[in-house]
């Protein structure tokens, strides 16, 4: 379980944020699906708080969607900065940062009794 979790943050992550930039989707449209996400990944967290707490399948789906909308986030940040200039800084930059959050959960594993 381990070895697929690392696989879709450091490898699958990326490739999807630079999908995002090259895509022809507008930043509306990826706003718009970084809100929605979010928005559903804390109804379900909050107002579905006994079947969240229960379910490792929702747990996951949760953590997922705040991923995803982090990643559309970063992508929408990433073709507003975007210029010929900053090109290649925005696609590294960007391409580590759709890993930040899994260090978190890291942490918190590493530090729970």
């Amino acid at each position: 379980m381990r070895l697929v979790l690392f696989a879709l943050a450091f490898a699958i992550g990326p490739l999807i944020y630079l999908w995002l930039l090259r895509s022809q989707i507008s930043t509306r449209v990826l706003g718009t699906i970084a809100v929605a996400a979010t928005s559903i990944g804390l109804y379900l967290m909050f107002g579905q708080s006994s079947a969240y707490t229960s379910n490792a399948t929702m747990t996951l789906g949760v953590v997922g969607l705040f991923w995803a909308g982090w990643i559309a986030a970063l992508a929408v940040l990433g073709l507003k900065l975007m210029t010929p200039k900053d090109r290649r800084l925005i696609r590294v930059g960007g391409s580590l940062a759709t890993t930040v959050p899994w260090f978190g959960f890291a942490a918190a594993q590493s530090l729970a009794p």
